[in-house]
């Protein structure tokens, strides 16, 4: 019994890892609504911080929060990825 529950761990751990192929990665993208910057997840505006799988913040304001403390800010036309990294709002990945 022990080595049935081992193996459907690690099959459940390495599906995790593997993230999620075939659809595309999620992202958090600056607007302008309403004359406001303002971070959309997909087309609604973000109304809580963000925490992503990390541990790093985003902020409704648009402020990125590395668990080290360190801030940046997404600018108009940028996205912040899935792990915080800032990237150009029409890059694929």
């Amino acid at each position: 019994m022990k080595t049935i529950t081992l193996i459907a761990a690690s099959l459940l751990s390495l599906h995790v890892l593997a993230g999620n192929p075939g659809m595309a990665p999620h992202k958090y993208c600056t607007r302008f609504k309403d004359g406001k910057l303002v971070v959309m997840d997909g087309e609604k505006p973000i109304t809580s911080v963000i925490i992503l799988a990390n541990g790093v913040e985003i902020m409704i304001d648009g402020t990125i929060v590395r668990k080290d403390g360190s801030k940046t800010t997404i600018q108009e036309g940028e996205c912040a990825d899935e792990n915080g990294n800032i990237i150009k709002e029409q890059e694929k990945r």
